[in-house]
């Protein structure tokens, strides 16, 4: 949680205008991306 929050605040700063420029596509793109890891995260509980 540390690592991945410490990425987060270290990639913000780059990535902030290219977020805000094309907000769409990165919507799009977290959001396929959480739902892909989520269902490997559910696939792995069901094992």
């Amino acid at each position: 949680m540390v690592a991945s929050t410490a990425f987060i605040v270290i990639a913000k700063k780059p990535l902030g205008n290219l977020v805000r420029q094309d907000f769409g596509p990165y919507l799009v793109a977290t959001g396929a991306t959480f739902g892909v890891m989520l269902s490997r995260v559910i696939k792995h509980w069901e094992r």
